[in-house]
């Protein structure tokens, strides 16, 4: 007699071979066309959210930059309501849960919002049926060229490191991931047979054009670009059961917090706190992990790169 488990696991891989081949046919039908690779994670981000339970995907990339620093990128995004403010999807606490999952690499877990987000983005997630979100990564021994919109001289060919975000209204009644991951492969084999991907056989240097002079600042010491940078406070992350209290962090951690203004540099907060660079940005790594701090340029641009304070 048929096992029923065992005749449901037969129909569901059925299901799912037979949902790829779809994708994968209409993909091989559409790919001709695109002539970069930003193309190809927006037609994907767009058939994910038609194929599949969700409100939103995002694709999330680092990409280096000529001094080999890596930046988070959004290289992708779709919305099942088109009405929903990409800036919304884009604000920086979502960065910095793309950023966290990628630099620590987070097993998927399928996760309420609230428990994720400061309450006035959670909000605005529900009000458009955002209630939960996982992940997936994607990765491949292939070259990522620059965003459309870059310069090659801005930044440079990487090894392919992406974590996608899915938003969803509801927990799914099927795992949904098993089925977007087996895409990804056959996806980067077309990417790489119509130049979407570079083969990661050619150093990424190679593909620079002769610096420019207006790039003179990513040539400083990475010490001294970070030092630079000014942490803000995020008013809110006590209402987000993500926070934890101070008394939690180490005494290094709690002086760094408490001399933080929202206009001291990570020099100053050094100096003030008596504490050397590397200390101090040990400790901001904690803060940026909990989502209680968010970094900015002195000219007020989100650092979309906690990656940074690896490199020190």
């Amino acid at each position: 007699m048929e096992n029923p488990e065992s005749s449901t696991t037969l129909r569901s891989q059925s299901e799912r071979n037979d949902q790829q081949q779809v994708i994968l046919t209409h993909l091989l039908r559409v790919v001709a066309t695109m002539r970069h690779t930003d193309e190809l994670f927006s037609w994907l981000s767009q058939v994910l959210v038609q194929q599949f339970p969700l409100q939103a995907v995002q694709f999330w990339a680092t990409q280096a930059n000529r001094e080999g620093l890596p930046l988070l990128e959004l290289r992708g995004m779709a919305c099942r309501d088109i009405s929903f403010p990409q800036a919304i999807l884009s604000s920086p606490p979502v960065v910095a849960a793309a950023e966290r999952t990628l630099q620590w690499e987070l097993p998927p877990t399928l996760q309420a919002v609230d428990a994720a987000f400061p309450q006035p983005i959670t909000i605005l997630f529900k009000r458009r049926h955002l209630n939960y979100y996982t992940h997936a990564f994607l990765h491949g021994n292939v070259l990522l060229p620059p965003r459309n919109t870059e310069y090659f001289n801005e930044k440079i060919p990487t090894p392919l490191k992406m974590v996608i975000l899915f938003f969803l209204q509801q927990p799914p009644v099927q795992d949904f991931l098993p089925s977007i991951n087996s895409l990804f492969q056959p996806m980067l084999s077309i990417a790489i047979d119509h130049s979407l991907l570079l083969p990661n056989t050619t150093p990424a240097m190679s593909y620079l054009s002769p610096p420019l002079a207006s790039y003179s600042q990513l040539q400083q010491p990475l010490s001294s670009q970070l030092s630079t940078l000014i942490p803000y406070r995020i008013e809110d992350v006590g209402s987000s059961p993500v926070a934890v209290s101070l008394s939690s962090m180490s005494q290094e951690t709690r002086r760094v917090y408490a001399a933080i203004n929202n206009q001291k540099s990570i020099r100053e907060l050094s100096i003030q706190t008596d504490l050397d660079m590397k200390t101090v940005c040990v400790a901001l790594k904690v803060l940026l992990v909990r989502n209680s701090i968010q970094l900015y340029e002195p000219g007020g641009q989100v650092v979309e790169n906690a990656l940074l304070l690896n490199q020190l």
